[in-house]
C-alpha cells in the first residue's frame, strides 16, 4: 500500500516524559511510511 503526506496522522501524548521524546521522535522517522504526521500533546 503507498501512503502520502498525512495519510497517517499520529499522537503521542505526554506528561513529564521529557527524556522519551527523543526516544520516541527517533523511532518514528525511522519508520519505513513516510508522510507521517506526528504531533506532541501534553
Amino acid at each position: 500500500m503507498n501512503y502520502t503526506i498525512n495519510d497517517i496522522q499520529i499522537f503521542v501524548p505526554t506528561y513529564n516524559r521529557p527524556e522519551m521524546i527523543k526516544e520516541t521522535l527517533n523511532s518514528l522517522l525511522n519508520q519505513t511510511v513516510k508522510g507521517l504526521d506526528i504531533t506532541f500533546c501534553r
